[in-house]
């Protein structure tokens, strides 16, 4: 179902949008919104703190270069492009279900 509405969002006029939204379970909701994304994850400058509070607080936990780092759900590498840069080569591993996401990640 997710694929359908990525590809289809784009052609639906805003008045079937508010139609869908009475017919369509809450979850589904931000595939009809355009600026769901960013209320959700914020804009790029917020974007950028998060993943630099995410690497800071595991630095303060005691993560060194020479650890290896899991990244479940990496998604597109939001924290992840700091922990690449701070670890060793191959140290760092993100597992992400959705390709889309890792494609812009790349």
């Amino acid at each position: 179902m997710q694929n359908l509405l990525v590809k289809v969002k784009p052609y639906v006029p805003v008045a079937l949008k508010r139609t869908v939204r009475r017919h369509v379970p809450a979850r589904y909701y931000r595939y009809f919104d355009p600026e769901w994304h960013r209320r959700t994850i914020g804009y790029v400058e917020e974007w950028e703190q998060h993943g630099q509070a995410q690497f800071d607080y595991l630095k303060s936990q005691g993560l060194e270069p020479q650890h290896t780092f899991l990244d479940i759900g990496c998604g597109p590498l939001r924290g992840g492009i700091h922990f690449i840069r701070y670890l060793e080569p191959g140290h760092y591993y993100g597992v992400e279900k959705n390709e889309a996401v890792l494609d812009t990640a790349r």
